[in-house]
């Protein structure tokens, strides 16, 4: 299943590196995305082998390097609403 969401880019920066990593901390994938203010990005639940990988919870950050420094950006993910009560 593939993961949609943004991540807010600052003024100055062009390119911006997304890391996905699994429970245990390993990184699964990661993508490169360009733009500026809020950059739409989709993951598609790939791994860096291109094969699908399993179910469970993943967690991402988005790194830039600004002033020659790396910095973590914000980022937001879109998740659909399985039931309303």
């Amino acid at each position: 299943q593939e993961m949609k969401g943004f991540v807010e880019v600052p003024p100055g920066v062009n390119q911006v590196k997304l890391s996905f990593y699994n429970e245990k901390g390993e990184l699964v994938h990661d993508m490169n995305v360009e733009g500026q203010n809020s950059v739409p990005f989709t993951w598609d639940g790939k791994n860096l082998k291109g094969e699908p990988v399993p179910e469970g919870l993943y967690k991402f950050h988005a790194e830039a390097v600004i002033n020659g420094k790396p910095m973590e950006l914000s980022t937001s993910v879109y998740s659909p609403v399985e039931s309303v009560n």
